[in-house]
Order: C-alpha cells, then sequence, then structure tokens
C-alpha cells in the first residue's frame, strides 16, 4: 500500500472462522465462497432480496419476455438468481439463507435514485446500495435472523486496509486496475469494514474466471450482471412523476432541439442528443426548473473544481485543507487537487488540471495513494 507504510492490508483471519458471503448467483461471490471453504473457512452464503413484487414496475418486458431484465440488480428475475445460489451452496454444503432487504432498498436506493432525478442530479444508486443496504440493513438483518458469523464476505475487487496511526479501516483498491470497485464502496463505514474481507482483492478477474471454469462452477458460464435496472424501465420508478420533453439549450440560450425527458441524460452524454452537425455538443448542465439540457462543445466541459456535500472526509485535527487525489466518476483516474474545509461542513475541491464533466449527484472519491480517505457527493461544479 502506499502512505509511507501508514497503511496496511487486513489479513484474513484464523482457519476456523465464519464467513457470511453475500452472494448474487454471478461468478465472483460464487467463486469467493468456494474459495473461503477450500482455505478452511466454515461459510454461509446469503442473498439480500431486493424485489417487492411490483411487477407494474416492468409490466411490459415483464409480461412479453420475464427474461428482458437478466442481470438488472432489481427486477422480478429474483427468484433465478436465488436458485442459483440455492443450486451452488446444495452442491457444496454450504448453508443458505435469504433475507429480505425490500424495504430497505426501496427507502434508501429507489427513492434517492428518482429524488436525485428530480433535482436535475446524476444518482449513483451502487454508492448507496453499498452504504445503507449491502453493508447495512443485509448484515443486521441477517444476525438478527439468527444467522452467526464471525465475518462478511462479497466478491469486490477491492481491500480492506488499516490507519496504523489512528486504527480507522479503509477501502484500498484492488490489485486488478481493470475491474477495480473500491469507488463504489467508500460510504462504507470504518467500524463495519472491520469484519469485512474481499477475497479477491488481491486476484485479477481473468484469473477468477479461469479458475472457476476448471472448478466447473455454472455461474463461469452466465453474462456479467447489469448495474440496477435498465434505463427502458426508469419512468415507472417515478410513478407518473417523470418530466416531460424540453429544450435542448447552447450556453447562451439558444434551442438546439428536444429532449425527451431529464431523466434520460447525463452530464458529458455525446450521443442521443439528435442535434447532429458541426463540431460534437457535449451534456454541460441540467436546468431542471427550466426543463432545460445545457450543451456545448468539448471545451466546455472542463471544472477547475467542486463542491462535496455530505462527505465521510475526516480532517485530522487543527487542518483545514489537504493535498488528496479525487475521483469523481467510476471510469475517470484520480486527480490530485487541494481540498478545503468549508464552515458549512462542505468540501471544497480545487484541482491541479481542469476535469471533463463533473456531475453534481455523483461521487467525489477522495484517494491517499491508492486508499480511500472518504467521499461525498458532488454539489456544485466550479468554472
Amino acid at each position: 500500500m502506499t502512505g509511507d507504510g501508514r497503511y496496511k492490508v487486513l489479513p484474513m483471519p484464523p482457519k476456523g472462522s465464519t464467513f457470511l458471503v453475500g452472494m448474487s448467483g454471478g461468478v465472483d461471490s460464487s467463486f469467493t465462497a468456494l474459495y473461503l471453504l477450500n482455505k478452511g473457512y466454515k461459510v454461509i452464503g446469503a442473498t439480500m432480496c431486493t424485489w417487492d413484487g411490483e411487477k407494474s414496475v416492468y409490466k411490459d418486458s415483464y409480461r412479453d419476455n420475464p427474461l428482458v431484465l437478466r442481470g438488472s440488480c432489481y427486477g422480478p428475475d429474483e427468484e433465478i438468481d436465488l436458485q442459483i445460489c440455492r443450486d451452488f451452496c446444495s452442491k457444496y454444503g454450504i448453508p443458505y439463507y435469504t433475507v429480505d432487504v425490500s424495504e430497505e432498498y426501496k427507502n434508501s436506493v429507489l427513492e434517492y435514485f428518482t429524488s436525485e432525478y428530480l433535482r436535475g442530479r446524476t444518482p449513483n444508486p451502487c454508492v448507496e446500495c453499498n452504504k445503507r443496504v449491502k453493508f447495512g440493513a443485509f448484515i443486521e438483518k441477517a444476525r438478527k435472523t439468527g444467522i452467526n458469523f464471525d465475518y462478511f464476505a462479497t466478491g469486490h475487487y477491492a481491500r480492506v486496509v488499516m490507519d496504523n496511526i489512528t486504527g480507522t479501516f479503509h477501502i484500498g483498491n484492488g490489485m486488478d486496475g481493470t475491474k477495480d470497485q473500491s469507488y463504489f464502496l467508500y460510504g462504507v463505514p470504518s467500524k463495519v469494514l472491520e469484519k469485512v474481507r474481499f477475497p479477491l482483492g488481491m486476484m485479477r478477474k481473468g484469473h477468477v474466471k479461469a479458475e472457476a471454469l476448471k472448478m466447473g462452477l455454472v455461474s463461469a458460464q452466465r453474462k456479467e450482471s447489469q448495474d440496477f435496472i435498465p434505463q427502458s424501465q426508469w419512468p415507472a420508478l417515478f410513478k407518473g412523476n417523470v418530466p416531460g420533453p424540453g429544450n435542448i439549450v447552447d450556453t447562451c440560450g439558444k434551442i438546439l432541439g428536444k429532449h425527451k425527458g431529464i431523466i434520460y441524460y447525463t452530464i458529458g452524454q455525446r450521443r442521443g442528443l439528435g442535434i447532429g452537425g458541426g463540431a460534437p455538443l457535449y451534456v454541460r448542465s441540467i436546468d431542471r426548473k427550466g426543463n432545460n439540457i445545457v450543451v456545448s462543445g468539448k471545451d466546455g466541459m472542463f471544472f477547475s473544481g467542486v463542491i462535496v456535500e455530505d462527505s465521510s472526509l475526516i480532517f485530522p485535527e487543527n487542518t483545514e485543507s489537504m493535498e488528496l487525489s479525487v475521483k469523481i466518476r467510476l471510469a475517470s483516474k484520480p486527480v490530485p487537487g487541494r481540498v478545503y474545509r468549508l464552515e458549512d461542513g462542505r468540501i471544497r475541491v480545487d484541482f491541479s488540471e481542469k476535469v471533463m464533466a463533473a456531475a453534481p449527484g455523483q461521487s467525489a472519491v477522495f484517494y491517499d495513494g491508492d486508499v480511500i480517505l472518504g467521499g461525498g457527493i458532488i454539489s456544485e461544479v466550479i468554472e
């Protein structure tokens, strides 16, 4: 790890410890369960059930083809994943449970998702799900139902590290940079991370897939899971409160075309705008009040900083600013910047170089090398 030896990766616990493994039916969680079993740990499999039976959300596609949502995080095909997990655990003698977190998922993920889009912001449902449901309600409910375990494991490509100075626990990057999922995990509290392990954090995806095929895991033949739900199904989540069509305008307010609804657009989007011709245009901002999508050329897409709210970053005592690297989306590289603590509790980030397409609603995650110190939600962008 980086940080001049300040951080160390948490070692695996003593053999014989009991792991609860969060299973999805995919290759990563299945391999994690079998890997731990083969290493001499006691393993219990469990899947969090998020689907509340609201078939109207997927009325058309579910009626015509119930498999159209394969791999979605939320959908009527959840039972297929559950059966795959049951079959896997039965084959290897692993106790298996399901934990109903549909109410928590609805309140913490679905309602958050819709409310953010209605504000003209771009939400990140995976971050909220990890923080409040997968590493929150899921673990708590599993214990309350009588499932006894010492540690919790998932198939994420990340690591848990300890700060040798403060004794706090943090998320570290996975070794496989092409699969690293640390960005989505920044909100998991330190007290939870102490009892979490990510066995795949030191592995590469290609190795996991190859080993899973050798083991004959059915999940190794499955397609990679998708995120959340298909965009075509989003309107039903808004229960009739879907913003209608409006104008696509340039930064001077000139109307260039029409959009089909602000929920279908994200900052930085270039394709699907329907205003072809000339230099490429990108979604620069979303004007919820005026129901406009504001576009610009690439030169107008760069920002010098952001304001971050709801941050989990803790500043050292008597410190008002720090030099850290900041990542503003999963696909971007961390950019060095000066991070300031503001009087109202928010954080200002001034980047060392301008960043492209910073989006209100997305997460800004703060890194010390390859260790996450915290993160928050971008509320404003700075020219």
